[in-house]
C-alpha cells in the first residue's frame, strides 16, 4: 500500500491555534489518522483527508506533518485506481489553508494525467482561483491536449477548467489556441459553458486577433437550421457587442441580427435585441452605417433603424440615433433624402420618438420651401409630412409646412408636379381641424390658381376648393367662386376617358349637391354628365348614371333633371349598344321616383317599351327588362305582350347566359301575374 505511515515530524511547533496546544504530533486521536489513510477502502481514505483537513484548519501546529502526508499521496497518485484519485482530489481542498498551499507538488499531477485525466482537469479548475499556483497550474495545463479528447466527457471538463481559466489573464495565452474548437463547440450546440469562456476573453485586448478569426464563423450559424447553435452563435455576439473593437466585424451582420427579432424562437428574439441594445449603447452610435459614403448601406441603415423601432426594448437605445437624420439630410445626396423620408414616417409610428422627430420636421419644412431642394425630392417630404401630419402630437410642429406650400403655389417657376404635390396636401392637410385655421391662409393663393396658365394646376385647385369648401371655416371665403369652380371642372369631364380621372372631379361635383344654397351652381353640371352616358368604357358611363341618379335626389334640382328626360328617351334609339345601356339604367331607376314616372311614360308610353325587348345586345336587353319588368308589375302593359312572351321563351335557348337570364326574368314574371292580372290577359299558361 502506498500511503504512508504518519511519523512525529522534529520540528513541530507547540503553539495552539485558537487556544488548542498541540504539544506532540500523537495527541490523543491524531494517530487514529493512520488507519484511516492507510485503509484499503477509498472511503476511508476520504474521511481521513477530511479529518485532516479539519484539524489543519484547528491546529497551527498540525500543519507541517499534514503537509508531508499530501505531498507523499500526490506524489503516488498515478498508480491508484479512480476512486483513489477522487479521495487524493480531496487533499486540493487544502490549497485553502495558506501554510499548505505551499505543500502541494501540483506538477506531479502530470503522472496521472493520462490515467485520471478529468479528475485531474477538474482539480485544476479548483486550485485556479490561487495566485500562488498559476504558474504550477500553467505548467500542467501547457501540457494537455484541451479540447481534442475524443471523449465529450474530458471535453466537458475540459470546458469548465478554461471557464475558471479565463478569469485569468496569466491562462489566456494556453487558451488562445483553442478559440476556435471553443467555437466548433458552439456551433454543434454542445456547450454552452464555450460562450462564457469566449465573453471573459473578450475582456481582454490580447487575445482578440484569435477571436477576430472566429467571428465570420459565428456569423454563419446565425442562420442554422438548429436553434441551439443559432441561440449560442447571437449570445455569443452579444456579449462580443460590449466591446467598440468587434464593431467593425460585427456591422456588417446587422441585418441579420434584425432578421432574429421575427424568429419564432423566444430565446433567439431576445438575445439579438441584447446584442442589437448593447451595440446602441456601448458603440455611442458610431456603429450605425448611417453615414456610411455607399448609398445602399444608408439606405440599408434606414431600414433597419425602421426594423428595430419596432421593438419595445431598443427605443430608448436607438432614439439618439434619429438625431443623426437631421445631419444626413443637411448633408445628404438626393438618393439618401428620398429614403431617409419614408423611414421617419415609420419610426413616426412610436410616439416613444416623437420628441426625437420634432428637429427632422423642422429641416424637412425649411427643405420643402427651400427652391435649391430637388423637385423628387421636395415631393418626396411633402408625401412624408403628410404622414407626419396624422400624429395630433406633431401637429404643432408640422403647422409651418402650410406657409411652405403656399409659397411653392405663388411661385410660378416651381415644377408643375411639385405644385400639384403641393395642392394635394393641402387638402389632405385640411382634414386636421387643427391645422385649418393656418391652411385658411392659403386660399386666396388657391383661387388665384384657378386662372393658372398649366391646366392641370387649375384642375387640381378647383378639387381642392370643393373639398375645402366643405368646411365651414373655409365656406364664406370659397363661396362666391363656387360657379366659376364648377364651370373650370365641367369643361374637363369631355377629356376624360379613364375613369381615375373622371371619377375626383364627378365626386367634387356631387358633394356641392348637399348644400341647398349651392344647387344653382352645380346645375349646369347635369348636361356634360349626361354626355357620360356616351363614353367608351362602361365605368366611365356607370360613373355618369351614378351622378345623375345622385342628383335626381335633390328636389332643388327636380326640374333640371325632368329636361334632360326627353334627350334621354332619344337616345334609346342610338346605334351604340353601350349608350343604350346606360340610358336604359338610368331611366329604369328613375321611373321608380315618382317625380319623374310620369315625365319618361308621356315621352315614352308603356308599350312602346315592347320594341325593345328584342334588342341584339345582352346588356341593353338587361336594363329593357327591368324597365318591362317594372311596367308589367305597376300595371302600365295590360295587353299585347304575346311577342315578348315569345321572345322570352326564344331566349331561353340563347347561347348567352345574360340572355338566357332576362327570358327567364319575363316570363317568371309574366307567370306570376297570369289570367289573375285584373287588367290584362297574357294568353299565357
Amino acid at each position: 500500500m502506498f500511503l504512508p505511515e504518519i511519523h512525529q515530524h522534529s520540528s513541530v511547533p507547540t503553539t495552539l491555534a485558537n487556544k488548542h496546544t498541540l504539544a506532540e504530533p500523537e495527541l490523543s486521536g491524531f494517530g487514529e489518522f493512520r488507519n484511516l489513510l492507510n485503509s484499503k477502502e477509498s472511503c476511508k481514505v476520504q474521511i481521513g483527508i477530511r479529518l485532516l483537513y479539519q484539524m489543519a484548519q484547528l491546529f497551527d501546529g498540525a500543519t507541517e506533518p499534514i503537509g508531508g502526508v499530501v505531498k507523499r499521496m500526490i506524489d503516488g497518485a498515478c498508480e491508484k485506481s479512480l476512486g483513489w484519485t477522487e479521495a487524493l482530489l480531496q487533499l486540493f481542498d487544502f490549497a485553502k489553508h495558506p501554510k499548505l498551499l505551499a505543500t502541494i507538488p501540483i506538477t506531479h499531477l502530470i503522472k496521472a494525467i493520462n490515467v485520471h485525466p478529468e479528475a485531474i482537469i477538474s482539480a485544476l479548475a479548483k486550485l485556479a482561483e490561487h495566485v500562488e499556483l498559476h504558474d504550477e497550474i500553467l505548467f500542467v495545463i501547457s501540457s494537455l491536449g484541451l479540447l481534442g479528447d475524443n471523449s465529450s466527457i474530458t471535453r466537458s471538463e475540459d470546458v469548465s477548467v478554461l471557464v475558471k481559466l479565463a478569469e485569468h489573464t496569466k491562462f489566456h495565452s494556453i487558451i488562445r489556441p483553442v478559440i476556435p474548437s471553443l467555437v466548433d463547440l458552439l456551433k454543434d450546440g454542445t456547450s454552452d459553458m464555450a460562450l462564457t469562456i469566449l465573453s471573459k476573453l473578450a475582456k481582454n485586448i490580447e487575445v482578440d486577433d484569435t477571436i477576430l478569426l472566429v467571428i465570420p464563423s459565428l456569423l454563419d450559424s446565425l442562420h442554422h437550421p438548429v436553434e441551439k447553435v443559432r441561440i449560442n452563435a447571437v449570445s455569443t455576439l452579444a456579449e462580443l457587442a460590449e466591446h467598440t473593437r468587434f464593431y467593425g466585424i460585427i456591422r456588417p451582420v446587422i441585418p441579420s441580427l434584425v432578421d432574429l427579432l421575427e424568429d419564432q424562437n423566444w430565446s433567439i428574439r431576445r438575445e439579438a435585441v441584447s446584442a442589437l441594445s448593447k451595440l446602441v449603447e456601448h458603440g455611442e452610435v458610431d456603429w450605425f452605417p448611417l453615414k456610411d459614403r455607399n448609398f445602399w448601406a444608408q439606405n440599408e441603415a434606414f431600414s433597419v433603424l425602421s426594423k428595430l423601432a419596432e421593438r419595445v426594448e431598443l427605443r430608448d437605445s436607438i432614439r439618439p440615433i434619429v438625431l443623426l437624420l437631421v445631419e444626413l439630410l443637411k448633408n445628404g445626396d438626393e438618393n439618401v433624402r428620398s429614403e431617409l423620408a419614408p423611414s421617419l414616417t415609420k419610426i413616426a409610428k412610436h410616439v416613444e420618438f416623437h420628441d426625437a422627430i420634432r428637429p427632422v420636421i423642422s429641416l424637412l419644412i425649411q427643405l420643402v420651401d427651400d427652391g435649391s431642394t430637388t423637385s423628387r425630392v421636395r415631393i418626396v417630404f411633402i408625401s412624408a409630412l403628410l404622414d407626419l401630419a396624422n400624429y395630433a402630437e406633431l401637429q404643432d410642429t408640422i403647422r409651418p409646412v402650410v406657409t411652405s406650400l403656399i409659397n411653392i403655389l405663388k411661385d410660378r417657376d416651381s415644377w408643375v408636379q411639385v405644385q400639384e404635390h403641393a395642392i394635394l396636401a393641402l387638402r389632405r392637410l385640411a382634414e386636421h381641424v387643427e391645422l385649418r385655421n393656418a391652411i385658411g391662409l392659403a386660399v386666396p393663393s388657391l383661387v388665384d390658381l384657378l386662372r393658372d396658365h398649366n391646366s392641370s394646376n387649375r384642375h387640381g385647385v378647383a378639387l381642392a376648393l370643393l373639398e375645402l369648401v366643405e368646411h365651414a371655416e373655409f365656406y364664406d371665403t370659397i363661396r362666391p367662386d363656387v360657379p366659376s369652380i364648377v364651370n373650370l371642372l365641367i369643361s374637363y369631364l369631355p377629356r376624360y376617358q379613364r375613369i381615375q380621372h373622371l371619377s375626383p372631379t364627378v365626386d367634387a361635383l356631387l358633394k356641392l349637391a348637399g348644400h341647398v344654397e349651392l344647387y344653382e351652381a352645380i346645375r349646369p353640371a347635369i348636361e356634360p354628365l349626361v354626355d357620360l352616358l356616351k363614353k367608351e368604357r362602361i365605368s366611365c358611363r356607370s360613373k355618369g348614371v351614378s351622378a345623375l341618379l345622385e342628383l335626381a335626389k335633390n328636389v332643388k334640382l327636380c326640374e333640371t333633371i325632368r329636361s334632360i328626360i326627353p334627350n334621354l328617351v332619344n337616345s334609346l334609339k342610338d346605334n351604340e349598344p353601350k349608350t343604350r345601356t346606360s340610358v336604359a339604367s338610368l331611366l329604369a331607376d328613375l321611373l321608380s321616383h315618382a317625380d319623374y314616372c310620369d315625365i319618361i311614360l308621356q315621352h315614352k308610353p308603356p308599350y312602346s317599351w315592347l320594341e325593345h325587348m328584342h334588342d341584339s345586345d345582352a346588356d341593353a336587353l338587361g336594363a329593357f327588362t327591368a324597365i318591362f319588368c317594372f311596367l308589367v308589375n305597376n300595371d302600365y302593359i295590360h295587353t299585347g305582350v304575346v311577342q315578348a312572351i315569345l321572345d322570352a321563351k326564344n331566349a331561353l335557348d340563347n347561347p348567352k347566359d345574360s340572355v338566357r337570364k332576362c327570358g327567364a326574368i319575363v316570363l317568371l314574371t309574366m307567370g306570376t301575374h297570369g289570367d289573375s292580372h285584373p287588367k290584362a290577359h297574357f294568353g299565357f299558361h
